[in-house]
């Protein structure tokens, strides 16, 4: 099952294991990725195959952020690693220009707020 936001600048895919990414795009790999190698890994609340994943669609330049919600906690944690993949998509926002460090991690802050306020509709975050 995935659940599905657009957002601005990204497409939000929420997850309930690893391989709903590979189901989503119909693929059998993705940027590096294998749902072969994914199959053998269990996900739980601790470790998964995938945890989080930002990249551009396969078929597009569009971006997408993945989070498996097994890995949701409702802590911490959950921040931080949405902050993670919010910080690749800010990254590629502004290709990598360190002259624009600030509004790097600004943009990173703001889509972690707007992943963590649709996230409470689903209860995954405090």
């Amino acid at each position: 099952m995935i659940a599905i936001k657009e957002f601005q600048h990204f497409t939000f895919l929420l997850g309930s294991e690893s391989k709903d990414i590979f189901k989503y795009f119909g693929v059998t790999e993705l940027h590096g990725l294998s749902l072969n190698e994914c199959v053998c890994k269990e996900d739980t609340n601790t470790s998964a195959y995938i945890a989080g994943l930002c990249n551009q669609f396969p078929t597009s330049e569009e971006y997408f952020i993945f989070i498996n919600a097994r890995r949701l906690n409702g802590n911490y944690k959950d921040i931080t690693l949405i902050n993670h993949e919010a910080m690749h998509l800010a990254f590629w926002k502004y290709d990598y220009d360190i002259n624009h460090e600030e509004n790097i991690i600004t943009f990173a802050e703001q889509t972690t707020h707007e992943i963590i306020n649709y996230l409470k509709l689903f209860n995954y975050v405090y």
